[in-house]
Order: C-alpha cells, then structure tokens, then sequence
C-alpha cells in the first residue's frame, strides 16, 4: 500500500509540473531570448536607397554619465508598409551589446545619414519593466523635431500660401507661389521655427502631376523670414521679392511652369537632411495641399500631414 501511495505521489507531482509549465496550448513555452528585439512602425515612406540611403533604428545605453548609441539594423519600407532589409526581405533587428546593460537603456531613435542623434525622425524615452525596455516613438522627441515644433505638426496646424509674383509686380502671377498674404506678411502664426542643430531643414515643393516633376520653392527654417534663395534663379527684375519663403518663375525657358491653378499643381513642405540638396523632395512630408486650384492673389490653405493621419510613430521592445 505505501508503495502505491508513493507511485501516485509522484505522478500527480509530475503532472503538475507538466501542467503549471506548459502554455494555453498544450505545449512547452517558447524561451524569450534576452535582448530580442520587437519593433513596429507607421506611416513611414520608402527611402530611395541610392538618393536618400536607409532608415537606422538606434539604442542609447546611459551608464555612469556616458552615452553609448547602439545601430539595432539598418532598414527600408516595402511597398505595402512592412519592414524590410536593404535587399527587400523581412527585418530582423538585433541588439549586438552586452544584455545586461538593457536595464540602463534610455533612448530609442529612428535617423538618417550614419548618426544617432542627428537627422532623426522619431524617437522615445524608454521605459523599464521587469522583462523588458520599451518605448512609444514620435517627432515631438527633443532628439527628434522636438517639443514645440512637434506639438505644432501633431496639433494639426496649418498655415497660408498665394500665388503672386512680386519679382515683375505681378505681370505673371500664376508663376509664382509664397507662403505669406499679398503684402508679404506671415500667415503661419502657429508654427515655429523648426530648431536649428536637429540635422533637418524645411524645404516646399511644388507637384506637377501630370508629370510627377518637383519644383524647389526654397530651404528654410522659419515661415517668417525669407528661404535661402529668395525668389529663386527664375525671378523677375523687380528685388528679391517678400521676406518669407516663395518662388517666383516668370523667366522665359527657365523651368516649365506656366499656370499654378490649371489642376494640375500641388504643394507641400518637406522636412530634409540639412546634408541633402538633391534637388528631390525627401519622404518626410510635414504639410501638404494637393490641388492649387486659385487665382492670382488668393490665399488657399497647407494642411498638416497630422490631419490626414500621415505622421510617422512607432513602438519598440527590448526584453531584458
């Protein structure tokens, strides 16, 4: 009898150990391998990697003063959103550090150009939790665009622009476009000046659409002072123009832009790499209007990409 007690003893403690170690399924669970990496990602566009090269995923480690940047993998976005290699396949990020450095992981950020902390479009303050490290990405990051022009974009602010061409008193003001009223005044009240020092300027772009061509309107940081080539390489005899950002294109041949408002024009403005001027706009669209659609000396509206959802954020996961 005490030798069948035992035996039953001992298989109701081995079935109990089947039991509490086994998953919802049935089955034995998957072992978390520390430092494995979950990241996810919206609404960021694909980089063309011979103009613009590819997306890093960074991690800081901050111990004892000193700040150690970590490249988790360099990345691209496929044609449906997902993440992918430089080759196209499915990302697979990894933390190469020593794993039981994670407890001191401070900050995650998503840069351009080979620096970590330097063009970056989105980042995160981490936060600790017993089994891992984890943040929620976004621009308003003070190592991305920062908080108050961050707080602008994500607040859906929007701002002005007229068609006009002041550099030949308006004899052809369906070549010209500004970011100001008629009289040259600021008509973006509720954006500031993005931060110098980010790696990042603001660069507007008109669209023709029917030939998908990019027309440079002029690289700036404030919408209240004039872009670095004023009214631009085409403009007319009559000055420089307004002291805010705007194009004028009123030379004969110089560039093919003859009627801003026959549908087929759109404008935007771009957040850029202060090391690129390619003469292409950058995937990072900041406002945007898509049809023109107004006469001479009208006013029409550059809405947020916030408003249509456009704004990049992303999640990151570090088990520890």
């Amino acid at each position: 009898m005490k030798k069948i007690i035992l035996i039953n003893s001992l298989i109701s403690v081995v079935l109990g150990f089947l039991l509490f170690s086994c998953d919802d399924a049935g089955q034995n669970p998957v072992f978390v391998q520390k430092g494995k990496v979950t990241f996810s990602v919206n609404n960021l566009r694909p980089l063309d990697q011979q103009v613009d090269g590819l997306y890093t995923l960074w991690l800081a480690i901050d111990s004892s003063g000193n700040r150690v940047w970590y490249s988790l993998g360099q990345f691209n976005i496929g044609g449906s959103g997902e993440i992918v290699d430089a080759n196209g396949n499915p990302m697979v990020f990894t933390f190469n550090g020593d794993t039981n450095s994670l407890v001191n992981a401070t900050k995650a950020t998503i840069s351009v150009g080979g620096l970590p902390d330097k063009s970056v479009l989105i980042a995160a303050s981490l936060a600790q939790y017993t089994d891992s490290v984890t943040g929620n990405l976004w621009i308003q990051d003070d190592l991305a665009l920062g908080s108050s022009f961050g707080a602008a974009i994500l607040g859906g602010n929007y701002g002005k622009y007229t068609l006009q061409t002041p550099t030949d008193n308006n004899a052809s003001c369906l070549k010209g476009l500004w970011l100001s009223d008629v009289n040259g005044n600021d008509v973006w009240p509720n954006v500031p000046d993005l931060p110098a020092g980010k790696g990042w300027i603001l660069e507007g772009w008109i669209n023709d659409e029917s030939t998908n061509s990019f027309y440079s309107i002029g690289r700036f940081f404030s919408f209240r002072n004039a872009d670095n080539d004023g009214a631009g390489p085409c403009k007319g005899p009559n000055g420089n123009g307004f002291n805010k950002p705007g194009q004028d294109w009123v030379q004969t041949g110089c560039l093919p832009v003859s009627n801003l408002n026959n549908g087929n024009y759109g404008v935007f403005i771009t957040c850029e790499p202060d090391y690129d001027n390619n003469g292409s706009p950058f995937p990072f669209r900041l406002f945007y209007h898509a049809d023109i659609n107004i006469g001479c000396g009208e006013f029409n509206w550059v809405y947020s990409e916030y408003n249509g959802g456009r704004i990049p954020r992303g999640k990151i996961k570090i088990t520890n």
